[in-house]
Order: structure tokens, then sequence, then C-alpha cells
């Protein structure tokens, strides 16, 4: 295997995770926005670890992988506070996360989410999404011996 096909990955795939990642980022920012309930950050990890899982079934990259980890972590620590800093709003909701319990306004809110969001996406961005697309690696490595499950394009 080249290395840019497994750090990028192979060419209809990483653009499938790509989307999937940035639809998924959408889909949870809109939800979240309207108020629906579902739009957790704890499901959007979720997701997206089931995205960097495909990744590593259908070589999709581990950089691509890892970003899709990334992204969501990001996304739960900026998000709710820049939609509390653009409405000014400071209910609890849009608090980021963090183990002191200490209001810090919506700018504050809002520079601890990008500070922390950086900080523990690429914590779970190297580790989530490296053990996610080495589990789907191992997957697709396993069924390489089964001639209707490869090639496949989703």
């Amino acid at each position: 295997m080249r290395y840019r096909s497994l750090l990028i990955g192979e060419s209809p795939f990483f653009i499938y995770t790509l989307m999937a990642t940035a639809l998924l980022l959408a889909i949870f920012s809109l939800g979240f926005s309207v108020g629906v309930e579902f739009a957790s950050g704890t499901l959007l990890t979720l997701c997206m670890s089931t995205v960097a899982l495909y990744a590593g079934v259908k070589c999709g990259g581990l950089l691509i992988a890892q970003v899709s980890v990334f992204s969501a972590i990001f996304w739960r620590a900026v998000f709710p506070p820049l939609l509390g800093y653009l409405r000014w709003d400071d209910s609890s909701q849009y608090r980021t996360i963090r183990s002191v319990d200490i209001y810090l306004g919506p700018e504050g809110e809002l520079m601890w989410g990008i500070e922390a969001g950086i900080q523990y996406g690429i914590l779970a961005g190297v580790f989530l999404g490296s053990a996610a697309y080495g589990i789907g690696a191992l997957y697709r490595q396993l069924r390489r011996d089964d001639p209707s499950t490869y090639p496949g394009i989703i």
C-alpha cells in the first residue's frame, strides 16, 4: 500500500468520506440551531467515528478519518458557544464542555470553546479516529478473501 493511499485515501472514497463529514456537520448545526434535541455532540462523535470506520473499510484515508473525528469534537466545543455569542444568550445550552462550572459570558465561552476544541479535538482525532480507521482496515483485510464484498462503491 502506498503512503498516499494510506494517508489521503483512494480516489472516490476520500471524497465520499469528506462529503459525509460535511453533511453530518451541516445537519447537526442546523438541528442545534433550531433546537432539535438529538443534535448533541455525543451523537455527532458517534456518527463521525462511524465515518472514520467507513474510511478504514473503503480506503478513505487515515488523515480524513482523523479529521472527521476532530471536526465532531471541535464542533461540540465551539458551535454552541458561537451560537450563544451570535444570539448573545447565556443559557446553559450554549456553554461549552469543561469540568469547572464557572460562567464566562458568551465571548469567554466562545474563546474557551475554541481553545478546548482544538486540544480535545486533536487528541480524539488521533486516538479515536486512528482506532476506528484501524478497525475498518482490519475488517477490509479480513474480508478481502470474499470476492462478493470487494470491490464495492459503497
